[in-house]
């Protein structure tokens, strides 16, 4: 029998760390550790409670059972067959009786083609499959949890520059006007401080308004509104491939898609020879034992 491949004692929050993990994002991209929110917490919590993440997660769990039911070729059948009825005939010595029959019927497969062994090693390959299409859903998710968490401290400094813009004008606004009052300096230096001031101040709504947008995708992906005051995240450049071809063997190595991909090709390969089971003879041993 083959053995089976089982994952469901692994709990959701375990494999989050193993993404974040594995997937080398601790160490690539972080918040200091006193940051009042750091980046891996904020993708820790967009991938526990996005509905994607928890479907892929339930797929993958559900994908056990499919190997339970092709395991369950090797096991043997119990059949009960009972029936009861009124049976009239026009020959014999009685023409008319109650016939009651029940019948055991055991049945072990001995050789099916191999059939069952390859449907088995497709559901497991499926189940290899649900396994990394669920890592590929939650490292998408925390990418996108990553690049709201940045916008937000992107957004958030440009509001703060704008608003020191703004200070700046008002200054200067004030400055000349007093000069004009003074008829130091003349009403066009105004007027032009004025535009400028204008602009300034529509600089700060626009600031806000991009602000207010990225918040409300990070309220989305991450399910709770950022908090004022986290440390920006840095990169580690350590990290960075210094190749074209060195970016593509860590893609290949680390990529679950690529993986999801390469075991769907082992599922279909299994799947063409459990049909080719069928230009097989099939050999089962049975037994029987029934009453009349």
């Amino acid at each position: 029998m083959a053995k089976k491949t089982n994952f469901t004692g692994t709990r959701l929050t375990t494999l989050i760390g193993l993404v974040l993990a594995a997937n080398g994002f601790t160490p690539n991209l972080y918040a200091e550790q006193t940051s009042i929110m750091p980046l891996t917490y904020v993708a820790d919590k967009a991938i526990a409670s996005n509905p994607e993440v928890q479907q892929a997660w339930h797929a993958f769990k559900a994908s056990v059972y499919g190997i339970d039911a092709a395991q369950s070729g090797y096991l043997p059948t119990l059949d009960a067959s009972i029936s009861a009825g009124y049976e009239k005939r026009n020959y014999g010595i009685e023409d008319e009786y109650n016939r009651n029959t029940a019948e055991l019927t055991l049945r072990q497969m001995l050789y099916d083609g191999f059939q069952t062994s390859n449907a088995v090693k497709r559901f497991e390959r499926i189940q290899l499959i649900r396994y990394f299409e669920m890592l590929s859903q939650a490292e998408q998710i925390a990418l996108q949890a990553s690049v709201a968490y940045l916008d937000v401290q992107k957004f958030t400094t440009l509001v703060e520059l704008a608003q020191k813009n703004l200070q700046e004008h008002e200054s200067v606004y004030q400055q000349i006007e007093q000069s004009v009052g003074a008829g130091v300096a003349r009403a066009a230096d105004l007027e032009q401080i004025s535009g400028r001031l204008s602009l300034a101040q529509s600089n700060v709504m626009t600031e806000y308004a991009n602000l207010h947008d990225v918040s409300a995708r990070y309220l989305r992906i991450v399910g709770e509104l950022p908090q004022q005051g986290s440390v920006a995240a840095k990169l580690n450049e350590d990290s960075i491939p210094i190749s074209i071809n060195q970016a593509l063997d860590i893609a290949y190595k680390n990529s679950p898609n690529f993986y999801a991909s390469l075991y769907n090709i082992e599922a279909q390969q299994a799947n063409a020879q459990s049909q080719k089971s069928a230009f097989h003879p099939k050999v089962d041993l049975s037994a029987r034992y029934g009453s009349q």
